[in-house]
């Protein structure tokens, strides 16, 4: 492991007792996990979590009922790779545990992810509630999940995909990368849904024009997948309503 960040439930707005841990393991990923039967910044249980989580690569498990010496250990794949911190406890981000968790964070994938899922330019300055500076997400992409699969790739892999999403968010996002409808740091549901395209994923791997794998994925024409509309993320309520 790289860097550890223990959260406690108060930090995130919640009511529960159970402390929630940050880790960023030695190959780039992030895991987010809630430990209803550990003591808030008891690091004995790092060592039986390093050995328990890692080789989970692709994240099929989400629920670990009794690992020895941590009890049960929930994998929050949708939860935000920076934990969500509510304001009244700001001062957080300038603990030492929190900076060093911050630093070794990958900044280009994380920037990515926030571009997907923010509008280019926010229509407002205030909400009309006036509880943000910014408007909502359009769909929540910063997630733990997602992250882990850009970061975890071989590096040529990664600059191909990430190049296409640069160049098509509003196509190849639905593809590669789940569309959360909002951060979720309470249970450990899956959350990797995805509209999975073998072809436009070889495509990109193969470093070859994604147009005709991406009209044929849509419906549509390869001029209507370079039009400008396609070169920023746009919501969609789902993949049904996006193609049609």
């Amino acid at each position: 492991m790289r860097a550890r960040l223990w959260v406690s439930p108060a930090a995130l707005k919640l009511h529960d007792e159970a402390p929630r841990l940050w880790l960023t393991l030695a190959d780039g990923r992030v895991l987010a996990v809630r430990l209803p039967q550990v003591a808030m910044g008891d690091d004995r249980v790092l060592a039986p979590l390093a050995e328990a989580l890692p080789p989970d690569v692709r994240g099929m498990q989400w629920l670990y009922e009794n690992l020895p010496g941590v009890g049960i250990v929930q994998v929050l794949y949708a939860a935000p790779v920076v934990p969500p911190l509510s304001a009244q406890h700001a001062g957080f981000v300038l603990q030492p545990d929190f900076r060093q968790f911050v630093a070794v964070l990958d900044h280009e994938v994380l920037a990515l992810l926030m571009r997907l899922e923010r509008e280019p330019v926010p229509p407002a300055i205030t909400r009309r509630d006036g509880e943000a500076p910014h408007p909502l997400p359009r769909s929540f992409f910063a997630s733990v999940r997602n992250y882990n699969r850009l970061v975890a790739l071989p590096p040529e892999l990664r600059k191909r995909r990430m190049q296409a999403l640069h160049r098509f968010p509003a196509l190849v996002a639905p593809v590669l990368l789940t569309a959360h409808r909002h951060p979720n740091v309470v249970d450990g549901k899956r959350h990797a849904w995805r509209e999975v395209d073998e072809a436009v994923e070889a495509a990109i791997d193969a470093g070859r024009d994604l147009t005709g794998a991406l009209a044929a994925h849509y419906g549509i024409s390869r001029g209507l997948t370079r039009a400008p509309v396609n070169a920023e993320y746009w919501h969609a309520p789902s993949h049904a309503l996006r193609r049609g």
